[in-house]
């Protein structure tokens, strides 16, 4: 049976991604496509790896509550903590800069935002037992 050469790269969810880069030249000759040498499965490593690390360009149609949403769900998987987060988000976030592209949100829009929500009075939280 023919061995394979496996690349491995760290991954923040998952722990590792794993790639098959291809054929070890055990029982043929390296053809540095399917089958490989210990060279060519190295140079298929990095390129495997920096494709992997690679930010991934986000899409000009995403809005600012889309983005929440995604981010709101991996709190929920990963912390726990989605629930108060999704609170906040409706309060403070949505009903201003909510509908707004998120390529589109410029960094003025943002300040004033901020500088108007933290100069607003505390808000009165009320707690059922």
């Amino acid at each position: 049976m023919a061995r394979r050469y496996v690349g491995k790269t760290a991954d923040t969810k998952s722990g590792y991604l794993k790639k098959s880069l291809g054929l070890a030249d055990d029982y043929q000759d390296a053809d540095g496509k399917g089958v490989l040498s210990f060279a060519d499965a190295q140079r298929a490593a990095h390129v495997a790896a920096a494709q992997a690390t690679a930010p991934q360009p986000v899409a000009s149609s995403v809005t600012v509550a889309e983005a929440v949403e995604d981010y709101i769900r991996f709190l929920r998987a990963e912390r726990k903590t989605g629930d108060e987060a999704e609170r906040r988000v409706r309060v403070f976030i949505l009903p201003e800069l909510g509908s707004l592209k998120v390529v589109d949100l410029p960094l003025a829009k943002l300040e004033v935002w901020r500088d108007r929500l933290a100069a607003a009075l505390a808000r009165l939280r009320t707690r059922t037992l």
